[in-house]
């Protein structure tokens, strides 16, 4: 058993625990869902002979906040499963620390020719990469822009930046891919944007901001479902009383329940519970579980879009037949994405 004491007990919002929280495959669809979503998009990219082609082909591909490589290393496994060609990749994050780590993450992916990582900020409209890319990706990433904003006009900006500096650094033949949840989202639209400073239109201000650059773009709705971890009535009642997280076990489903909610929300517990609100956001999420409920338990349903830029026009009707390609297939990812959820709490169960 686990008995090392979390910041989550003092109401403390520890990035890492509580994205490894929200990780977890048995609860959290959208790592499967978007891994699938991304294995079909580049087979019918491949049919549209649009980034990727030829089988001999190393398609340079752009990771823009890639973070310790973790989620780049599932991102280059599910390009691999429809393209047997080679990737020359890029990666791109604010955090030296981080960006070590991912070179030596990725450079183990079997169809990896290169990598490389650099520092570099894309809301300050950095250069990202030497050259120009075919494919550049950012996910979950826009969110961020509003950190430490004065103004939503310094936010937007900031987008406007982001945008920019990924396109700059894609090829005229090439795309840019966008995941973000959005206003519609349980996490984002509701939960967060009553409760926390996590930015709820994404979407939408990378839209108006690729519209500003005269940038076409195709978005395709992308929904997953959260699940939180049943817990006793009398339960949520402690949840409202910080002091009572101590009593909790680091491995508990209280806490686990706890890490979920903050990193939905950006902040910590401590905040609301200093400005009154905690007891209400607990009230707030429990109601939003009991309301969406199947068989395995209580979700947020998660809601955003994969949104597609490109700076050639011409690509525009390829791209709109390749998203409704993928669009197609949509009940038979959700079914897969079902049964790895499965098979990851299976798995859990026995450890």
């Amino acid at each position: 058993m686990n008995t090392k004491r979390s910041p989550i007990q003092r109401g403390e919002f520890f990035y890492p625990e509580c994205f490894a929280a929200f990780l977890r495959g048995d609860a959290n669809g959208q790592k499967h869902k978007t891994q699938h979503v991304i294995e079909e998009l580049v087979r019918a990219l491949r049919s549209e002979a649009v980034v990727f082609g030829d089988e001999g082909q190393t398609v340079d591909v752009l990771d823009v906040g890639c973070g310790p490589g973790l989620y780049s290393q599932k991102f280059l496994a599910s390009i691999g499963k429809a393209f047997s060609g080679k990737i020359n990749y890029h990666g791109v994050d604010i955090l030296p620390e981080f960006v070590s780590a991912a070179v030596e993450v990725v450079k183990s992916s079997p169809n990896v020719a290169s990598a490389k990582t650099k520092t570099g900020n894309a809301f300050e409209g950095d250069e990202l990469v030497e050259g120009r890319v075919a494919l550049a990706q950012a996910s979950h990433m826009v969110y961020h822009a509003a950190d430490g904003s004065r103004s939503e006009e310094e936010t937007d900006q900031k987008v406007d930046n982001f945008v920019r500096a990924i396109m700059d650094s894609v090829a005229n033949d090439g795309i840019a891919i966008f995941f973000h949840g959005g206003e519609d989202s349980d996490m984002h639209g509701k939960v967060a944007k009553k409760f926390g400073p996590l930015m709820s239109n994404a979407p939408n201000r990378i839209d108006i901001s690729a519209k500003k650059g005269n940038k076409e773009i195709v978005e395709l709705s992308v929904s997953s479902k959260l699940y939180f971890p049943d817990l006793p009535a009398a339960t949520y009642e402690k949840l409202k009383d910080i002091e009572n997280y101590k009593n909790f076990q680091p491995d508990s489903d209280e806490l686990r329940w706890l890490k979920l909610l903050t990193f939905v929300l950006h902040c910590d517990l401590k905040a609301l519970s200093a400005n009154g609100k905690l007891g209400e956001c607990i009230e707030f999420t429990k109601e939003l579980l009991a309301q969406n409920r199947d068989r395995d338990g209580g979700f947020l349903m998660v809601r955003g879009s994969m949104q597609i830029i490109m700076n050639d026009p011409a690509l525009k009707p390829k791209i709109d037949r390749a998203v409704a390609e993928v669009a197609s297939k949509m009940t038979e990812i959700d079914r897969r994405t079902e049964a790895e959820m499965a098979r990851e709490a299976q798995v859990l169960r026995k450890a």
